[in-house]
């Protein structure tokens, strides 16, 4: 096990694919500042392929991801345990732009002291990801406020993915339905 901390982007791949980042300790936390912002890993460009497990990732900043997965595709994201630590806008996994990527099996807790916070897994304009076993809890001041499972895009298609009953918020069941009549 490897530890990486003290950036703004713990890990940082951009246009890199078929990685393995396996069994990591990953700290990535700014305190000062309106505008500050980290990231515990930052999948960007093209970065496809790649296969993120059993890392332990927190992050604490304002405006802050655990994962940040954009305009990338086929990732794969099991049993990591994903602590994000917020009064912004933040999320334990969100994904912009992201298609056919897996989460499986992961924890992610997302602390919310902002009123209006994300979801604490973020799909926007993305489409065919998969989500199973995932266990998602949000708490803090404006847990309230917050969303477990947020899903945007401006198309029908940013809403078509497999998210199963098998994901847990807050310990229930959570169900996601797409073109059901």
């Amino acid at each position: 096990s490897d530890s990486i901390a003290g950036n703004n982007y713990g890990l940082y791949l951009y246009q890199a694919s078929n990685n393995t980042i396996f069994n990591n300790f990953i700290n990535s936390s700014r305190n000062s500042g309106a505008n500050t912002y980290s990231h515990g890993i930052l999948i960007s460009a093209l970065s496809d392929n790649n296969n993120i497990t059993l890392n332990s990732i927190f992050v604490y900043s304002r405006n802050s991801k655990g994962i940040l997965l954009q305009d990338s595709s086929n990732n794969y994201f099991e049993r990591n345990n994903i602590i994000v630590n917020s009064d912004g806008y933040s999320s334990g996994y969100y994904s912009s732009n992201g298609t056919n990527s897996t989460l499986i099996n992961n924890t992610i807790l997302s602390y919310y002291a902002s009123a209006d916070p994300e979801g604490a897994v973020y799909l926007y304009i993305s489409s065919g990801n998969t989500l199973s076993g995932n266990n998602i809890s949000i708490y803090g001041g404006a847990a309230n406020n917050g969303r477990g499972l947020l899903v945007d895009g401006t198309n029908k298609q940013h809403y078509n993915h497999s998210i199963d009953n098998s994901n847990l918020l807050d310990n229930k069941a959570m169900y996601y339905f797409f073109n059901n009549n």
